[in-house]
């Protein structure tokens, strides 16, 4: 008895291990698939975005979060601003602005996000963005344009009364196949006019400078990174981003200028990989007083921009970078023809030196037997 008994708890415990294990399965999986809410707030404007991979979008929604604060005090606005920007980060569409007036109340028909701290924001999913009375911009893209929502921002600023009474109920299901929310907005062809007409405000503040976003060590929030930089910055002025060599003066040595940028890695103090497109990077160093820069390399056969470039490997002539790419492979039986995706890793390698690019160390590299 004592034996078979023995056998029974034994048998039991592998069963509730594999359990358990399935379940960290599911939620690791689950995870991946989860959405991340950035959010920062600078004096009454709180910018938020919702991005599942790292990009440099969540910097620029920051920055943005910055222009609008200064558009606040020049028009001496002082309700709450709520800008929610959800990027669509897996496939490029055209830009869908919303507005209102109110806390942003919305029900959420699909999808699901988890702020930053990794705890699932239930407001987010039905609720309201805010606690009090303010101006909402709501903004469906895969990158922002600061001149849209700032302009958008200000008409909403001037005419609070009309969108009060003029705004209503839109349901987004007939536009975003995953995002699908109902909330308040004005009509959207008025949207659409007011964004084409320019802005003497708008393009007055988008000419003063305004610094990448970076988490402050000392406490949990991003803030703008103006002097004392020990490692490459870049800002926004005029329409372009202004790459920039580490300073602790006020003096900003400029290196590189894009139109965009997608992605930013400075995996050290003395080295800085520029990504203006998600197909395209420039390479960035400095050791004393002699700086590099690389010419614009392009990364051919780049497929669909679900997953972001990873840069895990630097060294003084070598760098590595990293993608994962969706690929399609034909199935074909007697009975039926499918289309399979899947994912396959690939990896370049860079040197600087020459600014030679090797698109894949698998084909570059002997066959393995």
């Amino acid at each position: 008895m004592f034996f078979a008994f023995g056998i029974f708890n034994v048998t039991t415990m592998c069963i509730k291990l594999k359990l358990l294990f399935c379940c960290l399965l599911i939620s690791i999986t689950g995870k991946c698939h989860v959405d991340i809410i950035w959010k920062n707030k600078i004096d009454n404007v709180t910018a938020q975005i919702t991005i599942r991979m790292a990009s440099e979008e969540k910097s620029k929604t920051f920055m943005l979060g910055s222009y609008a604060a200064r558009l606040a005090r020049r028009l001496n606005y002082r309700r709450s601003i709520f800008i929610d920007y959800r990027c669509a980060y897996t496939r490029t569409i055209p830009p869908a602005y919303f507005l209102s007036f109110g806390k942003g109340s919305y029900t959420a028909k699909g999808g699901l996000a988890t702020d930053n701290q990794g705890k699932t924001d239930t407001a987010r999913l039905s609720g309201n963005l805010m606690a009090d009375n303010g101006l909402v911009v709501i903004v469906y893209a895969s990158t922002l344009d600061f001149k849209d929502v700032l302009k958008l921002l200000e008409y909403g600023i001037r005419n609070e009364q009309s969108i009060r009474s003029s705004q209503k109920t839109l349901d987004t299901r007939y536009n975003f196949t995953y995002w699908q929310h109902s909330f308040e907005s004005i009509a959207t062809n008025k949207i659409t006019e007011v964004i084409s007409q320019s802005s003497k405000n708008v393009t007055s503040i988008l000419s003063e400078p305004c610094f990448r976003f970076e988490q402050d060590p000392k406490e949990y929030r991003f803030v703008e990174m103006k002097a004392n930089r020990r490692s490459f910055s870049y800002y926004y002025k005029d329409d372009r981003f202004f790459s920039i060599l580490p300073s602790h003066s006020k003096t900003d040595t400029i290196v590189l200028q894009t139109s965009d940028i997608a992605h930013w890695y400075s995996p050290d103090l003395e080295t800085a990989l520029v990504f203006d497109s998600d197909t395209s990077f420039y390479y960035l160093s400095v050791k004393g007083n002699k700086s590099v820069i690389s010419r614009r390399q392009t990364v051919l056969n780049r497929n669909a921009r679900y997953y972001t470039p990873r840069v895990f490997g630097v060294t003084n002539d070598k760098v590595f970078i990293s993608f994962t790419d969706w690929y399609e492979r034909q199935v074909k039986s007697k009975n039926y023809d499918l289309v399979q995706k899947f994912t396959k890793e690939r990896v370049l390698l860079f040197y600087p030196e020459d600014s030679q690019l090797i698109q894949d160390i698998d084909l570059a590299l002997p066959p393995r037997k």
